[in-house]
């Protein structure tokens, strides 16, 4: 997340007000997020003159922020269009158009939510392929920033325990959150088809309509994250995390008996897009073996590439041109949009 302070915030008297700004900074300093004035040198100067800094901290405190953020600010210097344009931006101040410092100091020192139907398997799945796209030759700044929220927990799953019950989860966590809680919420769920043609189950739509505000107009594959929705979210082309696994990597490390192997690797692209895993691996614990493979990080993210190169998704660029990525893209751009 991108953050602005508004210099004048710093010039406030209010001590609630100054105590959150600290907080705010604390935030920065401890890489939180991006802290990112319009000039460098004049939000140094104007800070060295605030009330914040003469009046409120303390010469300790004065001496360790002023240092560290010199430090910090001058890192915003590696600020570009990439990160302008898939992260998210606020502008903290005590104007009508900006983030109260008090409730940004709160929500701020929140860690992000990934609402998912299962938050042990599932999680599994998003950090591994955030992983293997971390050293993206194009969208590195991005994925390595998402992969190191990761890391250190400043986002984490929120177990729902089923599709079912993602939106009440939404619910609970948008009163935590307040009303700034798209900043901070976000869902990926299975699409559970059982092909590319397949209509969308009566929990699916509930879902998908309360995440979009619309009525669903078949068909299926429509459905994607758009601005103004209630939070982000992302459903998954095939029909759970398995299916996206490489079958080179299904054969290196599943025991196959026979020519199981050479039978399951003869399956069309949609057969193994949308076969139930757990069907053809009788004896194997797929819902909880599978998801640890993408934990491996042997196989890179060109395999990844590979299996879904026959459903490729279109993004924006910083530029305003468009440019054909994986479907795997779409989902980490979704989910750094709330870090």
């Amino acid at each position: 997340m991108i953050v602005r302070i508004d210099i004048e915030t710093f010039f406030s008297h209010d001590d609630v007000t100054l105590n959150a700004l600290t907080k705010i900074i604390e935030g920065a300093i401890s890489n939180r997020f991006l802290l990112f004035p319009e000039d460098i040198y004049e939000f140094l100067d104007k800070i060295e003159e605030s009330y914040w800094f003469t009046d409120f901290l303390s010469s300790q405190k004065q001496k360790e922020f002023f240092e560290t953020l010199k430090i910090i600010i001058h890192k915003t210097g590696y600020i570009t269009q990439m990160h302008t344009c898939y992260l998210t931006s606020i502008t903290i101040g005590l104007k009508d158009n900006m983030i109260n410092p008090i409730d940004a100091s709160v929500f701020l020192m929140e860690r992000s939510k990934v609402i998912v139907e299962n938050s042990t398997n599932d999680w599994k799945f998003i950090k591994g392929i955030a992983e293997k796209y971390r050293n993206h030759k194009k969208r590195k700044s991005i994925y390595s920033i998402l992969f190191d929220a990761i890391e250190n927990d400043l986002i984490e799953p929120e177990h729902a325990g089923g599709k079912g019950e993602i939106n009440k989860r939404i619910r609970g966590l948008i009163v935590r959150f307040g009303e700034n809680y798209k900043l901070k919420l976000g869902t990926v769920f299975d699409s559970d088809r059982n092909s590319k043609d397949d209509k969308c189950s009566d929990v699916q739509r509930l879902l998908i309509e309360e995440l979009t505000h619309a009525k669903i107009v078949e068909p299926f594959v429509s459905f994607t994250y758009k601005n103004g929705d209630l939070v982000v979210w992302h459903m998954l082309y095939k029909r759970e995390i398995e299916n996206y696994l490489p079958i080179q990597v299904l054969g290196k490390e599943i025991k196959m008996e026979g020519d199981f192997y050479e039978r399951f690797a003869k399956k069309t692209i949609e057969e193994l897009d949308y076969c139930k895993f757990a069907d053809e691996f009788k004896g194997i614990d797929t819902k909880n073996e599978f998801p640890e493979l993408f934990l491996k990080t042997y196989w890179r993210k060109d395999e990844l590439e590979r299996r879904c190169d026959h459903h490729r998704c279109k993004i924006e660029l910083p530029n305003g041109t468009l440019e054909e990525v994986s479907e795997i893209e779409v989902l980490l751009l979704n989910i750094s949009k709330i870090v």
